[in-house]
């Protein structure tokens, strides 16, 4: 990703409708907000007024990917953005800066916490959660996935079983 007006490219791609894609993986948001703050002040340090175009620009970005899953006469039925963690007054919280940190969240029905664990045998484990815990942002808005973690996540799988979900709910509508 080499800045903000490539991605809102891909995404107005996206939104024609007019593409095989089912799901849209964007890595990383950390990434994009460091091209961002790069468009706005350079090599320079963000202003005040500065930080406000930044979160105003990161938002529509990210409501506008999210918002691609709910348009009827679209493919994507996924959207999942990573983002790297850091401890925030002892709680795991996505590693951005400003008031994005905080508010991102709230914009998607999943957010998980990925992390490896060891057996007493050494092998290790991918775990993804994806409930509420006192430590990390995660949750599971949809009710759907199997939790409170998830052993060994595998992306196409969990983007079925939402995608499914998606469906029945949808038939169920109707």
């Amino acid at each position: 990703m080499h800045s903000l007006a490539v991605l809102t490219a891909v995404y107005s791609w996206l939104r024609s409708g007019q593409h095989p894609f089912v799901s849209v993986l964007i890595d990383s948001l950390m990434e994009i907000q460091k091209r961002t703050i790069d468009e706005i002040a350079g090599v320079n340090q963000l202003q005040t007024q500065d930080w406000g175009t930044l979160l105003r620009r990161l938002e529509h970005l990210v409501r506008s990917y999210r918002d691609l899953t709910m348009l009827a006469d679209n493919l994507v039925s996924v959207v999942v953005f990573t983002v790297g963690s850091a401890e925030y007054d002892g709680k795991y919280e996505p590693l951005l800066q400003g008031a994005l940190r905080r508010t991102l969240p709230y914009y998607f029905d999943v957010v998980g916490y990925l992390f490896v664990t060891q057996d007493e045998a050494g092998n290790s484990t991918r775990q993804l959660l994806i409930h509420p815990h006192q430590n990390f942002i995660a949750k599971d808005g949809t009710g759907k996935l199997p939790g409170p973690t998830i052993a060994s996540p595998n992306l196409t799988s969990l983007v079925e079983v939402l995608r499914l979900s998606q469906t029945n709910t949808n038939e169920g509508s109707n």
